[in-house]
């Protein structure tokens, strides 16, 4: 299984830099992005948060293999 999900740990003392760039990277892209929403309507979990799901989802232990800013992708196999 791969999955990529946005995640972070919105109370880390890094989480306001991070945003800081995000936010600057989709102003370039002439794309905003709505802070009202952002954590609330768009899920904002920390990366332990996602990986406690995807082993709950009965997924052996995920490997994150790519992290841009808030994105991230773990691949898992089945039960392992």
């Amino acid at each position: 299984m791969v999955n990529a999900d946005l995640a972070f740990d919105m109370t880390s003392p890094d989480y306001k830099s991070i945003l800081d760039i995000w936010i600057n990277m989709h102003n370039y892209a002439e794309m905003p992005v709505n802070l009202d929403s952002f954590g609330r309507n768009v899920a904002l979990l920390s990366t332990e948060n996602v990986e406690s799901i995807i082993k709950t989802g009965g997924f052996g232990a995920p490997v994150l293999f790519f992290q841009s800013l808030f994105i991230h992708a773990w691949f898992s196999e089945v039960g392992l």
